[in-house]
């Protein structure tokens, strides 16, 4: 199997390549591709988890330090890579390998960026996009946890969630 198969097609390739496909999640790993079911990215502020992302299938889950944490939700399925599978990956495939790191690094700083960017908008318009563009949240998360995403406390949500009813009604 070619590097651009391993990486296009996770699914499968964790069956060829000796990359541990599972159901436990073991985020300590380097890298770990969500293949099924969802996340939740926060980082612990006061004793407090705070929402900092929500990440659908397909996509990779990097801690980005021992402050951040990932909640799962649904049917999970990973492809977990790790430490040994990089060395390999780097002794078979060198260029593409640091190629290919270099993408993930730069997808996830555009993500960061774009919750920044979120961050300016009103709680009002990221719930607007959370509805349009992950439903899954409303259906899978604690309202607690999208008002910590959405910078509310659960009272505040709450009129939120009345006063745009209240809009469309």
């Amino acid at each position: 199997m070619e590097f651009n198969d391993l990486f296009n097609n996770l699914h499968s390739a964790s069956d060829t390549q000796g990359i541990s496909k599972s159901e436990d999640v073991d985020l300590d790993n380097i890298l770990c591709f969500l293949a099924n079911g969802y996340a939740v990215e926060y980082i612990i502020v006061n004793q407090r988890k705070k929402v900092l992302r929500f990440i659908d299938p397909d996509q990779f889950l990097l801690r980005i330090s021992d402050n951040t944490s990932v909640d799962l939700y649904g049917n999970i399925e990973t492809v977990n890579i790790t430490f040994d599978d990089i060395v390999i990956m780097l002794r078979k495939f060198p260029e593409e390998t640091v190629a290919f790191h270099k993408k993930i690094k730069l997808d996830y700083l555009e993500k960061l960026q774009l919750y920044k960017d979120d961050l300016k908008k009103t709680a009002a318009e990221r719930y607007l996009d959370l509805l349009e563009n992950k439903p899954w949240v409303m259906q899978l998360i604690e309202p607690e946890v999208i008002a910590s995403y959405l910078n509310l406390s659960k009272e505040q949500y709450d009129m939120l969630i009345l006063s745009i009813r209240n809009v469309n009604d």
